[in-house]
């Protein structure tokens, strides 16, 4: 039996297909696709809880084939297009009429369309990251979403590394999107004059916003893959198949009660993952939502 990995990489088994679930080199046709969902490589569900995953394949093999959305880092590219369209137009401001660069404006200056740019940023950032991870796991639930989230799971240490130092990690995104909003908020409340601007406090709003529910959807898609891939995470009472909804309540549940609610730990990677959730769950509801409640809000309405 083989072991299970570490960083929610792919073992050996899995390596022989591309992301859209194709044997590489080998002719496999759809048929055998699903014959891989069904557990025909060894060891590909060996390691995953099969108790917690339904073993009846539902809808056409097209629609819960492995997707190419699924993976993690087209979904965060795509998603922060709009955010790196932002930043290169905010550094236009720092420069002055005599052609000469001048970063303290945008903290001076330019500071409440800084808050304001880095708030939709955010928010935008978080809405599209929805609608994509909502599309590329769109319709599959039990044996289908678990095949097609360990067929989009990192394929070797190197790969997981690599996503991991690019930020573009489910952990990472949601760690990144906690500090992005407190580095909005403590422009709001350093800013000369900045807190008694509304739309600088709606601006600030809108990064809390899009942070939280980048937090809940980073961690939500972590669960999952620890579920598909490992089998770390099992729901005892649930009489459906899982879908992606009951990680995003996991997930909901760990940022506003922490705790996994009605879903079951069963190994040492999703521990870490729910200590690090409830750490920056914690920092977010007691430090964050804690001074735009008491002190950004009071301070316009």
């Amino acid at each position: 039996m083989d072991s299970a990995p570490t960083d929610g990489v792919l073992p050996k088994s899995m390596h022989n297909f591309d992301h859209r679930g194709r044997g590489r080199g080998r002719g496999r046709d759809e048929d055998e696709v699903g014959g891989l969902a069904r557990g025909t490589a060894a060891g590909t569900l060996d390691w995953v809880n099969t108790s917690s995953i339904d073993q009846t394949r539902t809808g056409s093999r097209r629609a819960t084939k492995p997707r190419w959305l699924a993976r993690e880092e087209p979904r965060q590219w795509i998603a922060t297009l709009p955010g790196f369209a932002a930043i290169i137009w905010a550094l236009t401001w720092s420069v002055d009429q005599d052609g000469e660069r001048d970063w303290s404006v945008l903290f001076s200056e330019k500071s409440v369309q800084l808050i304001v740019l880095l708030g939709v940023m955010l928010l935008l950032n978080a809405l599209l990251y929805f609608v994509l991870t909502a599309y590329a796991f769109r319709g599959a639930k039990g044996k289908d979403l678990a095949f097609i989230a360990r067929a989009s799971a990192p394929r070797t240490r190197a790969e997981a590394k690599r996503l991991k130092q690019n930020g573009l990690d489910e952990v990472y995104v949601a760690i990144g999107a906690g500090a992005l909003s407190l580095a909005t908020l403590v422009l709001l409340l350093t800013g000369p004059g900045v807190r008694d601007s509304p739309a600088a406090t709606l601006g600030t709003l809108a990064a809390v916003i899009g942070a939280w529910l980048l937090i809940i959807l980073g961690f939500a898609v972590r669960y999952l893959r620890e579920w598909a891939v490992r089998g770390a995470i099992s729901f005892p009472d649930n009489l459906d198949p899982p879908t992606l909804s009951d990680f995003g309540l996991v997930a909901v549940q760990m940022s506003t009660a922490y705790g996994f609610g009605h879903a079951t730990m069963r190994a040492s990677s999703v521990r870490r993952a729910a200590l690090t959730h409830n750490v920056l769950g914690y920092v977010f509801n007691t430090v964050i939502i804690a001074l735009v409640i008491s002190v950004a809000l009071p301070a316009v309405f």
